[in-house]
């Protein structure tokens, strides 16, 4: 298990044994994290072919996507994160007053939490975007846990719901609009998706919701022509 103290781009494990407070993602006192088993499969293919080969289901698309690496432990230079955001929000075009809610890497560690929360605050202000973590609900999932992240925020799309981040209360410090307890009803147009990895990756993807279509129109009955018909 590594310590928070010795870098901030290393994992922490909890050491917590109470489920209940095991992995508390920007809670005051906050240990680490948890680890969980699990993943997601996304489908992804250009929007005109979807829509050719008539897809039922067009759960959102990827409006913009960015990456950079942390400098090494000890360097002067800051770390990256909020920049992979920025990148992402350029690549789609958004200013970042346009992004509904952010799905956060919460690492659950004080240092690690710290430095997202200040990468976010940077760059929506304090408690200028919705913050989420439901992977508190099922803990980390290493590789895989990004991709839950989209798959969970595509259905937030669907749905207008923002899921909570579960059995957290924030600390005040970070400055984020933590959507806890129970979930935010919300329109959701355009969410920004966070992650990092160890070594100091940092990923920033944005997803845009499908436009909504208007189902075509029925044509105007013609009253006198069905008196004519016979059987009507």
């Amino acid at each position: 298990m590594s310590a928070d103290r010795d870098a901030p781009t290393a994992p922490q494990l909890s050491a917590d044994d109470d489920p209940a407070t095991a992995y508390r993602p920007f809670a005051a006192g906050a240990s680490g994290h948890v680890l969980a088993e699990g993943g997601a499969i996304l489908v992804l293919e250009r929007e005109g072919r979807a829509r050719a080969r008539g897809a039922r289901h067009r759960y959102g698309r990827v409006a913009g996507y960015a990456a950079t690496m942390d400098p090494p432990p000890g360097s002067s230079r800051p770390a990256t994160l909020r920049n992979a955001a920025a990148l992402a929000l350029a690549d789609a075009g958004l200013a970042p007053e346009r992004i509904d809610v952010v799905f956060a890497d919460a690492a659950g560690g004080t240092m690690r939490d710290r430095a997202e929360a200040e990468a976010l605050t940077g760059l929506f202000g304090a408690g200028g975007v919705p913050v989420t973590a439901p992977k508190a609900m099922t803990g980390r999932m290493s590789a895989g846990g990004a991709a839950v992240d989209v798959a969970t925020c595509l259905l937030a799309m669907r749905d207008g719901m923002i899921p909570p981040t579960a059995d957290v209360r924030p600390d005040p410090s970070y400055g984020l609009d933590l959507v806890t307890g129970r979930p935010r009803p919300a329109r959701i147009d355009h969410a920004l998706i966070l992650a990092r990895g160890e070594g100091g990756f940092n990923s920033a993807l944005v997803l845009a919701a499908c436009p909504r279509e208007t189902p075509p129109a029925a044509e105007p009955r013609d009253e006198r022509a069905s008196r004519d018909l016979p059987g009507t």
